[in-house]
């Protein structure tokens, strides 16, 4: 029971109660092993499944995706043992119990759950028992995933509340709020270590406990606020990112792809640093007592800081000029410094961000699918109630309805037969992975559609039409041509005449676009496609504002004329977003960026965390710092510049802009230097260049690493796609053409059927005919 393995010899007696269910497991992982191998044709010696198939196995590459590829054999069998051990574990103990762990009500229960795992590539070593998967289901329902996420948000946004703030809340209400926000998430941990039980929580999740820690110095550092009346600074405020990295599976793995990168990335870093430091000793070599300025190239710390400051592309002419305007000869240092550093170093490390968060991402989908390859093998195990290393089709529709509930019994048996290819009724582990990959896995990528209300030929092809695209392309283009002219025209004084005008020819538009997408959903079936989900979601925000613009229009308003025409032109302007679903082209473009979405909100998350992190450090170190009255900062060009109204830290809402001035690099030295000067210490420079090379090289970089991979990825699956359309179009042409042949040839035995009916019914009178003659 210990080492579960079938290739090392181990024997149990078949007596144990615990043997008797350990053993077909061990059949099943020796299927999976045999499965998961590397591929070949030629399997390694050892007692294996009797399944003579599973010996024609297909390649790796084709059945488990790019991610299998870096699968290590040792650690894939580890993983599935490990599994079987935590699932034996506590069957055994149901068995110690008595309890009857056969019951197949029971263990048809566990494969759901178990397959919902998989579907959502969760760790399935949770407890099993009835209590325990009962709060697993409601700990992982969206409701619940919601309600965290809101408090999580809430915790984080209430330092726009806090001191040193614009818009204070009094202590009572923010430490109410606060408070509430930490039970919930304490609560929340204790739930997880209630349903993965404290063992895998210390051994294999320790963001659990991580989230007890922070949940605890907040909880201190929020009493001391209390004490102090809320006028302290709160020290802990840069942990509160941590629940927004321990959010979900999700944001580990991506936590854990953006530690790997940067923790790779950290000696191409070093080197860069050492370029610029070897070459600001050659600058102070040839520059140093060679201009006007004093102290230009002669200490190495500020010569050292200003090349940092020229890498990224600021203050260029302020630092060349005073050696360029003694001999045009230096800006060659320049030209070369910046060509190897900037233009050479700078996308070099663009690539290697690229290739190192590809290698990161490999290997949590590689962690991922043997997460998701365990759970379907323990949940194959759990609905094989007779060991035989099959299940047969009453087996799998139950395991469907129940994962399925939507699902009809026509739908359950056209899956099992698609894989049953030799229709024995039955199908054995690598059937059950290719059933579960190609239908359960792709459970919420299934669409409903309405049929169409009126069914047009003629109409259809008008609508698909490439000159009736092009007219609404140049309706859409006048309706924004309107809008322009009627902001440009418009003055304070601005006539209620022309707002009436304004307002008819806005309705004219309106309404053509109404009756063209009103036609389409008619023809082709209510909003059937997403971009015309999108057209009518655009045309029911613009009517809504036109229905509340109106009003003010022709009747008695408080508001000026031309504000009144300024909120009727924002609400015109999102007909004009059409023109990304007018074409195929443009469709194209927004589908894919529609695809990249929930993955790039993911990152926009990583941005605000690391940006949030910067702000609440810097916040601590320079508030009160960065004032009009202080004496260090007079003739700096911070002051010059009048950064004082918005880059500084003394107040949140300032300190979250002020990092965002930093990312930009726009200026962004002025501010070091202030800061610099602020406190005394040139030691406050560090704060900014860590900002600079986790901000800006490491994290936005990242974020175009990975914008260009999920791009090659949407665009290769839109190209499938639509290669998948021709062929079904193609395929439904030649139905329809065997179709008309088989009409033609029906046509045609028909007519001679007719004939000779014709011809026997004509035979069958004539007697009578000669009769009546011969009467006649």
């Amino acid at each position: 029971r210990h080492t579960m393995d079938p290739h090392d010899g181990v024997t149990a007696d078949p007596s144990d109660p615990v043997h008797q269910h350990v053993l077909p497991s061990l059949d099943v992982v020796a299927q999976a092993r045999t499965y998961l191998d590397a591929p070949g044709d030629q399997l390694e010696e050892g007692p294996v499944s009797s399944q003579p198939h599973i010996v024609h196995k297909p390649t790796l590459e084709d059945q488990l995706g790019l991610g299998e590829r870096m699968v290590n054999k040792d650690k894939l069998d580890y993983k599935l043992m490990e599994l079987y051990d935590a699932v034996q574990d506590q069957q055994a103990a149901h068995t110690d119990q008595g309890q009857d762990i056969t019951k197949y009500a029971e263990r048809l229960d566990w494969a759901a759950a178990l397959v919902d795992d998989a579907i959502h590539m969760r760790d399935p070593k949770h407890r099993m028992d009835r209590a325990s998967l009962r709060l697993y289901r409601t700990y992982h329902s969206k409701t619940a995933r919601a309600l965290v996420l809101v408090t999580v948000f809430t915790i984080m946004l209430l330092a726009y509340f806090e001191f040193p703030t614009l818009y204070p809340l009094p202590i009572s209400a923010s430490a109410c709020i606060e408070g509430l926000c930490l039970a919930i998430l304490a609560f929340d941990g204790l739930i997880q270590l209630r349903v993965y039980g404290s063992s895998y929580i210390v051994h294999e999740n320790a963001w659990v406990l991580g989230r007890f820690a922070v949940v605890a110095a907040n909880l201190v550092d929020l009493i001391w606020a209390c004490t102090h009346g809320g006028s302290t600074q709160r020290y802990t405020r840069m942990l509160r990112c941590y629940y927004l990295v321990d959010y979900n599976d999700s944001t580990h793995d991506l936590c854990k792809q953006v530690i790997a990168t940067f923790s790779n990335m950290a000696k191409f870093i070093l080197g860069l640093l050492c370029y610029m430091f070897i070459m600001a000793i050659v600058a102070i070599v040839l520059f140093s007592n060679t201009t006007d300025q004093a102290d230009y190239m002669t200490n190495l710390f500020t010569t050292f800081l200003s090349l940092i400051e020229l890498f990224t592309t600021d203050n260029f002419p302020d630092i060349m000029f005073p050696a360029y305007r003694q001999t045009r000869w230096s800006a060659l240092f320049f030209i070369v410094y910046l060509g190897l550093g900037l233009y050479l170093g700078f996308n070099f490390l663009i690539a290697l961000v690229y290739a190192n968060f590809k290698k990161a991402a490999i290997k949590e989908a590689t962690h991922n699918h043997i997460l998701r390859r365990s759970a379907l093998l323990a949940s194959f195990h759990m609905i094989d109630s007779d060991h035989s290393g099959q299940i047969d089709f009453e087996e799998w529709s139950e395991l469907y309805k129940k994962v399925c509930p939507t699902a009809s019994d026509v739908e359950s048996r056209a899956c099992f037969e698609s894989v049953d290819k030799d229709q024995s009724g039955y199908i054995d582990l690598e059937e059950f992975f290719q059933l579960c990959d190609s239908f359960i896995l792709a459970v919420e990528q299934r669409k409903i559609y309405f049929k169409p209300w009126f069914k047009s030929k003629l109409l259809k092809r008008l609508l698909h039409h490439v000159v009736f695209e092009v007219m609404m392309n140049l309706v859409i283009l006048a309706n924004g041509i309107l809008v322009v002219h009627t902001i440009l025209s418009a003055s304070p004084v601005y006539s209620s005449h022309d707002q009436v005008l304004y307002a008819i020819y806005d309705g004219l538009f309106l309404g053509l676009f109404i009756l063209e997408v009103a036609l389409k959903n008619v023809v082709w079936g209510f909003a059937r496609t997403w971009w015309l989900k999108v057209d009518i979601v655009l045309l029911s925000l613009s009517l809504l504002g036109k229905i509340v613009f109106q009003p003010f229009v022709f009747g008695p308003s408080t508001l000026a004329p031309l504000a009144v025409v300024r909120v009727g032109c924002v609400f015109s302007c999102l007909r004009l977003l059409r023109i990304l679903t007018s074409s195929k082209g443009l469709r194209f473009v927004t589908k894919s960026a529609a695809k990249l979405a929930p993955t790039i909100v993911q990152f926009i998350c990583i941005i605000f965390v690391v940006n949030y992190f910067f702000a609440s450090v810097g916040t601590l170190a320079f508030y009160g710092k960065l004032v009009r009255d202080n004496p260090r900062l007079e003739g700096s060009d911070y002051a010059e510049m009048d950064f004082f109204q918005f880059a500084h830290f003394n107040d949140w809402t300032s300190s979250t802009l002020t990092i965002f001035h930093l990312m930009v690099v726009d200026d962004w030295a002025a501010t070091m230097h202030a800061a610099m000067l602020a406190v005394a210490s040139d030691w406050a420079c560090i704060f900014f260049l860590v900002h600079y090379f986790t901000g800006v090289i490491v994290i936005l970089n990242l974020v175009v690493a990975f914008i260009i991979e999920a791009v090659i990825v949407v665009t290769s699956q839109t190209d499938t796609e639509d290669e998948q359309d021709e062929t079904m179009q193609e395929g439904l042409n030649q139905v329809k053409a065997s179709i008309r042949l088989l009409d033609d040839m029906f046509s045609h035995e028909i007519e001679e059927i007719e004939k000779e009916r014709t011809i026997t019914s004509l035979q069958d009178q004539l007697p009578l005919l000669k009769d009546h003659k011969i009467a006649h």
